[in-house]
């Protein structure tokens, strides 16, 4: 009688750490991709590009990307979305060129905030919150 009992509370605390654990699944369908939003005033109608960066498609000049996602910026804010292929953080150039723009490092299921404050020098004075190593790679800009 009492094995039958541990066996039956041992069922039971399985039970509960599997439902735990689906539920948490469930709050992850709409974490497959990367956000990142922002501010940037004084850049009406522009368009700001995100690229993800890779060894195979960058030359010695830095010049060969890939287009992810573009938006124009509308009221001062901006909205750039992309799904990586995996898990792993990857680098992703934003803005407006390749010499006016800032690299960060993202991984799936990030939200981040960007506030920039100059439109002609993006790296230069620009916060970020969310993603922590996006938060890293701006304190090294």
């Amino acid at each position: 009688m009492r094995k039958i009992l541990q066996l039956i509370v041992l069922l039971s605390v399985i039970v509960f750490f599997a439902g735990c654990s689906a539920k948490e699944n469930e709050g992850d369908k709409h974490s497959d991709s990367i956000a990142i939003s922002g501010q940037l005033k004084g850049a009406e109608g522009r368009t700001l590009y995100l690229h993800h960066l890779s060894v195979d498609t960058l030359s010695v000049g830095g010049g060969e990307y890939i287009g992810l996602s573009n938006n124009a910026i509308q009221g001062g804010n901006f909205s750039l979305v992309c799904k990586p292929d995996n898990d792993e953080p990857a680098f992703y150039r934003i803005g407006f060129s390749a010499q006016n723009s800032i690299t960060t490092l993202a991984k799936r299921g990030e939200n981040i905030n960007i506030k920039f404050t100059k439109v002609d020098t993006l790296c230069r004075e620009y916060t970020v919150t969310g993603g922590k190593d996006a938060q890293l790679m701006c304190e090294l800009d």
